[in-house]
Parts: structure tokens; sequence; C-alpha cells
């Protein structure tokens, strides 16, 4: 009776976006966490509740699986610190004409982590003929365990509704470099969860055909500690000059 009693641990400092991607939309991440475990343990009592307002994680288990709990529990959150570190957001610079716009990579604190101004796709999207039997965090593990290179963007395409030819779409993975996206192309055909995949560079953040004009570009420069001793010069329209640009700049 003593060792099926449930055993209680608490792990602490995650964060709260951590904790958040952990438990994901509604809870569906952490219902499939805790799935896992219980499999792994043969014990369906096994409980684990996060508390993201105090940053803390409640594990429920009996002592003789609460090492196994713990650790399966440690090791997505490893992963998801992991990918905290990598993510970034890909932005196309402008979107000019053809298909060759600039495009950077922006992490934490709009940190540019990577400049591609050649042609060159960042993403890759994947298919696969049966996408409800595939594990998320294997299929990433498995592009980068055979890309060499870090997944910083993931995208995955809501099934709700889907038209015939996007109904094996899993979704796009975004890759620190071209090279890293080059080798994941490369994979096309590989067997994954008793299918092949399709991977396919990812055109869709690379502005199509579509023509806009370059955006407007302003700066305000500013000498915190000493009077502007500098000038500046300006090319413009002599109808377009004003006055006021000739007033001595403050400090």
């Amino acid at each position: 009776m003593e060792e099926r009693k449930l055993q209680t641990k608490t792990l602490t400092g995650f964060g709260t976006i951590l904790l958040k991607r952990f438990c994901g939309k509604s809870n569906s991440n952490l219902l499939g966490h805790v799935s896992r475990i219980r499999k792994a343990c043969l014990d369906e009592r096994i409980f684990v509740e996060v508390k993201v307002d105090e940053n803390l994680i409640q594990l429920y288990a009996a002592s003789h699986d609460m090492n196994t709990t713990t650790m399966l529990v440690s090791d997505v959150l490893e992963y998801g610190k992991k990918r905290l570190r990598t993510e970034c957001m890909e932005k196309c610079l402008y979107h000019g004409s053809g298909s060759a716009s600039p495009m950077a990579l922006f992490g934490s604190g709009a940190e540019i982590k990577h400049l591609e101004l050649e042609k060159h796709s960042l993403s890759v999207d994947v298919y696969h003929s049966n996408i409800n039997a595939i594990d998320d965090k294997e299929l990433l593990m498995f592009f980068e365990k055979n890309t060499s290179g870090s997944i910083c963007a993931v995208y995955k395409f809501q099934g709700m509704g889907k038209d015939p030819p996007d109904r094996e779409k899993w979704g796009k993975i975004t890759f620190l470099s071209p090279d890293a996206a080059k080798r994941a192309v490369e994979l096309d055909g590989d067997e994954f969860c008793g299918s092949n995949l399709k991977i396919l560079p990812s055109q869709s953040a690379m502005g199509g055909d579509k023509t806009f004009l370059f955006p407007e570009v302003k700066a305000r420069i500013f000498w915190p500690r000493r009077l502007s001793r500098g000038f500046g010069i300006v090319i413009c329209d002599k109808n377009d000059v004003n006055i006021e640009w000739y007033t001595p700049l403050s400090p």
C-alpha cells in the first residue's frame, strides 16, 4: 500500500513562456505529456499540475515512478528551453518584384540572426500521408539530427477544412541558414512513421510575384552628451527644401 501511495515533487524556475508552451493551447500539450508518462509507468493515476502564476510544476506519482516522471518532464522542458534560445521570426525586408526579396531572421530583442540577400529559402514545407500518426517532437528532432542546423521557427498547419492538396501538409519549418534548409529538402522521400516524407522549399514568405513600393524609412539622430558640430547633406528637389532645414540642430 505504501509503495502505491502517490508522492509529490515540485519543479521550479522555468519562466512563464516556457510553462505556457509546455501546457499548450487549452492544455493540449500537457495532456499529451501526461498520457505518455502514464503509458511509460503503467499507472493511470500519475498527474502533472502546472501553476504558471507561481512558476512551478507539481508532479504526482508513486515513489518507484517519480524518477521516470521527473526525467520525462525535464526532457520536454529542456527541449523547450533549446527552442526558445534559437527561436526567430522570418520576415521580408521589403516586397520587391519577382521572388528575390531580401529576408532576415529576427531573434530576441530584434537581433538579426541571419540576413539573406539571395534567392534562397530558409523554410521547408513538410508533407506526410498520415499526419495524425506523427509525434511533433520526434519529427523536429529528426530534422535537427539530419540537418546539423538549428530550427528557429515552426508553424504547424491546422487540419480543419483542408483542401485535397493540403490534407497531407504537416506544416512549415524554418532554419537558421539556407544550408540547413537545403539539407532538409534532401531528406525528401525518407521514411518516417511508416510513410515517406515529402519536403519542399517553402516560397510563401518570399513575396511571390507581388510588387510593392519600398516602405518609408525615417531616422532620428541624437547627440546626447555634446552640442552638434557636424553637418549634413540632403539631396532633394529644390522645391521641397524647407527653410527650417537650415536651423541649427539642438543638442
